[in-house]
C-alpha cells in the first residue's frame, strides 16, 4: 500500500512483478490499507474544527506567516507555534485521541487555495505523532493543519517532523496542471471568450467551469480530450518564476478565478502551450499526468459550462472498470469486444421483430373474446353498457379494441380498462347517438379518478391513466352506477 499511496505505483505491476519472482502479494492487508485511507479522508469532514474561532484572532502575531516549503520538499522539521483546541481556543498542548489545529514555521504541507485540496500526511514530534487529515490557510497567510493525534501529545515548542503524503499529492498536481492545459485546449478549440469560472482540483478528480454559450457537443469533447492528452505525451515540462504581476499579466500569462495577487506573483509555465499565475503545485513535466479523461460536461447557468475529469491513477482504473465491463458484456453475448456493436444492433432488431409479433398476437386474442364482452354487458337506463379489463402491449391495441367494439355494439357505452407498463390505461367509447345523454369524457374522469388518475377527450371518445393497478376491477365495477349518474 505505501508502494501505490507514497510512490504512485500500480497495484496491478507489483502483483506482476511478484509473480514473475514467485512471490504473491497481501491483497486482503492491502484493501485494509486502503479502507482505512478512505476513513481518514472521511474523518477529515467529520473532525470539524472551528476554522474561525477565538484562538485564530491573535494567531498571525503569534505564529507568524508561515513559510511554504512544498515546491521543493515534500518532507521537513519544523517547530509548532501554536495549537488551536477543539473548542476553537489556544492550547499548549493536544493529547491522544483529540482534534487540533496546528500551525508550524514552516511546513511542506499545501494549504487548500485557487480551488486545490489541501495536503494530508503525518505529523511527529518528541512526545507523540498524528495524523494531518486538512490543510488550511487563515486570512493572514498562517497554514494550519487539522491534525487528529494518535499518540501521546502535541505542544507548542516542540520540534515536528512533517510528512506530506506523496501519492496523494502527485495525484493533485496531476489534476492541478491538466486544468491548466485543458484551459488552454479551450480556448484554441473553442474561442477566446474562455475564462475560468472556478475549479476543484482533488486527489481523486478535477472540476473546471468556464464561460461559454452551449453545451459541448460529442466532437467537441473528444477534440478536447485529444489535445489535452497529445500535450501529456509531449512531455512539456513544467518551469516557474516570481515576475511583477503587470509585467506577467502583460506577457499573456492567464489569471486564475477568484484569486488575489500581490505585487509579485507566481508564473507556471507549460512551454509555448500554457502559462498561468499559480501558487498551486504542479507536474515536473505534462507526461507525469499519464492519461486524461473527461468525465462529463454539463451546464451550472446561465452561460456557465463544467467539464468534470479524471486523471493518471484514477483515469487508468476507470479505463480498467470499462474495458473489464465490455469484456463481460462480449462474454455474455458470445462475441468479442469489437463485434458488439454489431451484437447488439442484431439484438435489438430481433426485438422489435418480436415486439411486433407480440402485439399482433395479443391484439388478435383480445379481439377473438369482443363477442364474449358484448354478451356480458348491461341494460343502464335502456343503455347498453360494457365494462371490461383486457390484456394490453400498447396503447394502440386499447384504440383498435375501441373501434371495434363500437362497430358491433352498434349503440351503447363501452368503457375498456388495462395495464400497460405497471400503470392503469382507460378508454371510454360512447356510439354518436348517446353523446347527448352522456359524455365519454366525463365517464372516464370518474373512472379514473378511482384508480389515482385523470383524464378526459371527446364526448365520443376520450382516454384516461391511473397508478393504482389494484383498483382498476373495483372502478370498472362502478362504471354502470357512473354511467347511470350521469345519464340526463
Amino acid at each position: 500500500f505505501k508502494l501505490y499511496d507514497t510512490f504512485g505505483f500500480p497495484v496491478d505491476i507489483v502483483r506482476d512483478m511478484a509473480r514473475e519472482k514467485g512471490f504473491s502479494i497481501d491483497e486482503a492487508g492491502f484493501n485494509l490499507a486502503m479502507d482505512e485511507q478512505r476513513c481518514q479522508s472521511r474523518q477529515a469532514g467529520v473532525c470539524a474544527l472551528p476554522e474561525t474561532a477565538p484562538g485564530l484572532k491573535q494567531l498571525a502575531a503569534k505564529a507568524g506567516k508561515t513559510e511554504f516549503l512544498g515546491y521543493e520538499t515534500r518532507q521537513s522539521d519544523a517547530k509548532i507555534t501554536a495549537i488551536i483546541a477543539g473548542d476553537g481556543a489556544a492550547a499548549a498542548r493536544g493529547g491522544s485521541g483529540e482534534c487540533v489545529l496546528i500551525a508550524c514555521a514552516a511546513t511542506p504541507f499545501y494549504a487548500e487555495s485557487g480551488g486545490q485540496s489541501g495536503d494530508q500526511g503525518e505529523i511527529s514530534g518528541p512526545r507523540g505523532r498524528g495524523r494531518v487529515l486538512d490543510t488550511i490557510k487563515t486570512a493572514d497567510g498562517v497554514f494550519l493543519h487539522k491534525v487528529s493525534v494518535e499518540d501521546g501529545e502535541m505542544a507548542v515548542g516542540d520540534t515536528a517532523q512533517l510528512r506530506v503524503t506523496t501519492g496523494r499529492r502527485r495525484d493533485i498536481a496531476a489534476n492541478h496542471s491538466a486544468t491548466h492545459l485543458l484551459q488552454a485546449v479551450l480556448r484554441r478549440t473553442l474561442g477566446g471568450h474562455i475564462k475560468q469560472a472556478g475549479s476543484l482540483v482533488e486527489a481523486e478528480r478535477l472540476r473546471f467551469d468556464f464561460t461559454h454559450f452551449s453545451a459541448l457537443s460529442l466532437d467537441e469533447l473528444v477534440e478536447i480530450e485529444g489535445l489535452v492528452n497529445e500535450a501529456v505525451r509531449r512531455n512539456i515540462p513544467m518551469a516557474t518564476k516570481i515576475m511583477d504581476r503587470e509585467a506577467a499579466q502583460k506577457s499573456g500569462a492567464m489569471a486564475l478565478f477568484g484569486e488575489k495577487y500581490g505585487d509579485k506573483v507566481r508564473v507556471v509555465g507549460f512551454g509555448d502551450f500554457s502559462t498561468e499565475l499559480c501558487g498551486g503545485t504542479h507536474v515536473g513535466a505534462t507526461g507525469e499526468i499519464g492519461l486524461f479523461k473527461i468525465i462529463s460536461e454539463t451546464g451550472i447557468s446561465a452561460g456557465v459550462r463544467r467539464i468534470t475529469a479524471i486523471t493518471g491513477r484514477a483515469a487508468f482504473a476507470d479505463y480498467q472498470k470499462a474495458r473489464a465491463e465490455l469484456t463481460g458484456l462480449a462474454d455474455r453475448l458470445k462475441c468479442g469486444p469489437t463485434e458488439l456493436t454489431v451484437k447488439i444492433n442484431a439484438l435489438l432488431l430481433h426485438q422489435k421483430e418480436l415486439e411486433k409479433e407480440v402485439a399482433a398476437l395479443s391484439s388478435k386474442l383480445s379481439l377473438s373474446g369482443l363477442d364474449d364482452m358484448l354478451a356480458e354487458s348491461r341494460d343502464v337506463q335502456g343503455v347498453k353498457v360494457v365494462a371490461a379489463q383486457i390484456t394490453l402491449d400498447s396503447p394502440k391495441t386499447l384504440r383498435e379494441i375501441g373501434d371495434r367494439m363500437r362497430d358491433k355494439i352498434g349503440s351503447g357505452v363501452i368503457v375498456l380498462g388495462g395495464e400497460l407498463n405497471g400503470k392503469v390505461a382507460l378508454l371510454t367509447v360512447v356510439t354518436k347517438d348517446l353523446t347527448s345523454k352522456c359524455q365519454a369524457g366525463r365517464i372516464v374522469k370518474e373512472v379514473a379518478a378511482l384508480v389515482g388518475g385523470g383524464g378526459g377527450g371527446r364526448p365520443d371518445m376520450a382516454q384516461a391513466g391511473g397508478t393504482m393497478v389494484d383498483k382498476l376491477p373495483e372502478a370498472l365495477a362502478r362504471v354502470y352506477d357512473i354511467v347511470a349518474g350521469q345519464m340526463t
